[in-house]
């Protein structure tokens, strides 16, 4: 037991009251050192839970904008250009869900790809899906770290402050609504959609399934 109170206080719960407390504590009895250990491991241990189904989601993010770009492979120049639902064609929205998501990433400190310029589009399905798959490497690897939602970061050549948690939190609404205007385009050409839910590719991957009626 014989922890410094100077490392116990770089790894406390940013609760700031209770710390107080907990540190007053912590150098008054033995049995609070063990109390306050024990209360940031379980904190700790929940936060990495927590982070598992974040990066879970991201994963299903990722694999929604590959299947809606493997979708699109195959239609004519003139229905990618055409004039889409809301945002744009569907070749402008893929850039955009792409483009976008490397923006939010670079202003969660990720590193910005080089071709992530908002000017920077491409018809080369085989590069957009790259370009997806290197964003989502780069989230799989922020969100295996400790998050501090609270920290304040910078969008839109830092004319737009907001925090860590809310950039998070968009990029996943980023593409479910753009993917919605990709399908629905996809649905007005007479064209079947993908199925992109959460649900889908956990029948595929094993992790749902049906179960045969009770007797």
């Amino acid at each position: 037991m014989g922890l410094k109170c100077e490392y116990i206080s770089k790894n406390l719960v940013k609760l700031p009251f209770l710390n107080i407390i907990l540190l007053f504590c912590f150098k008054k009895n033995e049995i609070f050192r063990t109390i306050l250990l024990l209360l940031n491991f379980k904190l700790a241990k929940l936060g990495e839970a927590m982070n598992e189904i974040l990066i879970e989601a991201f994963r299903h993010k990722l694999w929604a904008v590959k299947s809606l770009i493997a979708a699109c492979r195959n239609l004519t120049d003139e229905q990618l250009i055409r004039p889409g639902i809301r945002y744009g064609s569907i070749l402008a929205t893929l850039n955009h869900i792409v483009l976008t998501d490397a923006g939010y990433l670079a202003s969660l400190g990720c590193g910005r790809a080089d071709w992530a310029s908002d000017t920077n589009e491409t018809n080369d399905f085989q590069e957009l899906t790259s370009r997806a798959e290197e964003c989502g490497a780069r989230w799989d690897r922020f969100l295996k770290k400790p998050v501090e939602g609270e920290r304040l970061v910078y969008l839109d050549n830092g004319t737009y402050e907001t925090h860590a948690a809310v950039v998070v939190m968009q990029a996943l609404h980023h593409v479910s609504a753009h993917g919605e205007q990709v399908c629905a385009s996809l649905k007005a050409m007479g064209i079947e959609s993908p199925d992109v839910q959460p649900w889908e590719l956990a029948d595929q991957t094993g992790r749902s399934r049906w179960l045969p009626p009770q007797r």
